[in-house]
C-alpha cells in the first residue's frame, strides 16, 4: 500500500513540474505562444515570424524574400518588380527605380530624362532643344528652331518669325488634288511649291497653320518696300536697280502661277493667296520693290501657298 503511495506523489509532482515549465514559455500577450527561435512578439500583441532572422517593426515594414523592407504609404508591395518613390508604389523600368519626376521608363524598358515634364515614345517622338515633344519626321529628328514637318507627307519647311508671326520660309508643296507643279515638272515643285485653286489653298494648309490674311501680309513690311524685303536675293530674272535683300529669310520666289491651262510667269513673279471671302491675292514682281494686292473676286487661277503659325 505504502508503494502505491509513493508512486503516485511521484506522478503529482512530475504533473506540477510539467504545469510548471509550461507556465515559463514565451507568450504573446500573457496567451500566445511562439517559438522565439523563428518568431517574435511585436507590442505584446502579435505574433510574427522573423525576416531573416531579424525582428522588424511590422507597423512599418514588411517582410519579402528574408528582407525588411519599409512600407510604401503604408501598403507592401513586390520589391522583385516594384519600387516605393515619393510615397507612390511605381513599376520598376529593367529592374531598377528611378524619380519618375525627372525621368520615364519607355515601352522597351529604358529609361531617359523627361522632355520637361512629359515622357515620349523615342521610336517616333524626341525631344527639342526647348524641351518640347515633336513626331520624327520621315523616322528622323531635325531642328525645330527652324524647321516644320508636315506630318502629312514628312516633308520639313523653313520657318523664320518675322514680328510677331511665325512664317513659313518656303512655298507649301504638299500634294492635293487641284494643285500642279509649274509646267507639270516635279522639280519645279522642289523650287517653288506647288500651285493651287482657291478652294483647295483655303484649306491646304497643315495642321497648327493657316492661310495668312491681308492684315498678316500687311504686317510683314509697307507695301512701297516689301518686294525687295521679302525677295530672295537669287531666283529672279534681272531687271536693272532691282534686287531682292531677303532681309527677314521669308526667301520669296517667283513660283509663276497657271491660268486656263497655261503656265505663265516663272522667274517673273510671284503670287500667293489670302484668307480673303474675295480671294485676294500678294503678288511679287522682278520689276518692282513693291508688293501688291491684286483682287481676284472670281477667286481665279492656282497660285502658291505660304502658311503662317497658329
Amino acid at each position: 500500500m505504502r508503494k502505491y503511495s509513493l508512486l503516485a506523489t511521484s506522478l503529482l509532482f512530475l504533473a506540477i513540474f510539467a504545469i510548471s515549465c509550461g507556465d515559463n514559455s514565451p507568450k504573446c500577450g500573457k496567451t500566445t505562444p511562439f517559438d522565439p527561435e523563428k518568431q517574435f512578439c511585436f507590442a505584446n500583441s502579435t505574433v510574427h515570424d522573423k525576416c531573416g532572422g531579424k525582428v522588424y517593426d511590422p507597423s512599418k515594414k514588411f517582410c519579402s524574400s528574408n528582407e525588411a523592407y519599409s512600407k510604401c504609404s503604408g501598403k507592401e508591395y513586390d520589391p522583385a518588380e516594384q519600387f516605393c518613390v515619393h510615397d507612390e508604389i511605381q513599376k520598376k523600368c529593367g529592374g531598377k527605380g528611378y524619380d519618375p519626376l525627372e525621368k520615364f521608363c519607355t515601352a522597351s524598358g529604358e529609361l531617359r530624362d523627361k522632355c520637361g515634364d512629359n515622357g515620349y515614345d523615342p521610336e517616333k517622338q524626341f525631344c527639342s532643344a526647348d524641351s518640347v515633344v515633336y513626331d520624327k519626321c520621315n523616322g528622323n529628328e531635325y531642328d525645330t528652331e527652324k524647321l516644320f514637318c508636315d506630318a502629312r507627307d514628312n516633308k520639313t519647311y523653313k520657318h523664320v518669325k518675322i514680328g510677331d508671326h511665325v512664317w513659313m520660309a518656303e512655298n507649301l508643296n504638299y500634294e492635293a488634288k487641284n494643285s500642279s507643279c509649274y509646267d507639270n515638272k516635279p522639280e519645279n515643285c522642289n523650287k517653288y511649291g506647288r500651285l493651287y485653286d482657291w478652294n483647295t489653298a483655303a484649306k491646304i494648309c497643315p495642321r497648327g497653320w493657316h492661310l495668312p490674311s491681308g492684315k498678316e501680309w500687311d504686317a510683314l513690311a509697307s507695301a512701297d518696300v516689301a518686294g525687295k524685303k521679302l525677295k530672295s536675293k537669287k531666283g529672279w530674272n534681272s531687271f536693272p536697280k532691282i534686287s531682292g535683300a531677303d532681309a527677314f529669310g521669308f526667301s520669296a520666289l517667283p513660283g509663276g502661277y497657271s491660268q486656263k491651262n497655261k503656265f505663265l510667269d516663272v522667274g517673273k513673279e510671284g503670287k500667293w493667296w489670302e484668307a480673303s471671302k474675295k480671294g485676294d491675292l500678294r503678288s511679287l514682281k522682278y520689276n518692282s520693290d513693291k508688293s501688291t494686292q491684286d483682287s481676284n473676286r472670281s477667286k481665279f487661277g492656282s497660285h502658291s501657298v505660304r502658311c503662317v503659325r497658329n
